[in-house]
């Protein structure tokens, strides 16, 4: 997910905070990181490239609130509202739009509780809790780690090949994570 390039537009327009050179060349690097892990995937963005755009721009969006919702206030707090509006909604959608049912199965349980409970209650409620250090610019840089943790996994349970391509791609990712923090402390945050 690229949507870490857009998280210092919010944070330069509504707090005057200005990405640092590193974390700037890291953006760049890391984006370039994952043209180059994408590369030969896609041949354009076709009809969901405005949804893909969209999820992008809302998701850089919660990384922002996160961020300035989690130092200001409890960031425990923000993560449990956060996931319980996000669970009550997508009830409400479901129910909504979707014919309703239950797992039939064992295994269709144990997905969606692994799905539900660590990778969305842990992770999104725990997030403004590591994020509320950070500024909202370096705390999009670690989104950048989903397509990495999608190359190992798809390598580690898959048996997946990791292309000189792909390696270069993750190479790419990983540098761009390390240069702000080699070179500024790991903030990200402006020069001063």
């Amino acid at each position: 997910m690229a949507a870490f390039i857009l998280v210092p537009l919010p944070e330069i327009l509504l707090l005057g905070v200005y990405p640092s050179k590193a974390a700037v060349k890291g953006m760049a690097l890391a984006f370039l990181g994952l043209l180059v892990l994408n590369a030969g995937l896609t041949s354009g963005l076709g009809w969901g490239g405005p949804y893909l755009l969209a999820a992008m721009v809302c998701y850089a969006a919660t990384i922002f609130e996160t961020s300035v919702f989690a130092k200001e206030g409890e960031p425990l707090l923000v993560g449990i509202v956060q996931m319980g509006t996000m669970g009550v909604l997508s009830l409400a959608l479901t129910l909504g739009f979707e014919r309703f049912r239950l797992p039939a199965s064992a295994s269709e349980w144990a997905m969606i509780l692994m799905l539900s409970v660590v990778c969305s209650v842990f992770g999104f409620t725990l997030q403004p809790v590591a994020q509320q250090g950070l500024t909202a610019s370096r705390a999009g840089m670690f989104s950048v780690l989903n397509p990495l943790a999608a190359l190992l996994w798809g390598y580690l349970i898959l048996g997946e090949r990791i292309t000189s391509v792909k390696a270069l791609g993750a190479a790419l990712i990983v540098a761009g994570l390390l240069l702000p923090a080699v070179s500024d402390g790991g903030s990200g945050a402006a020069d001063r």
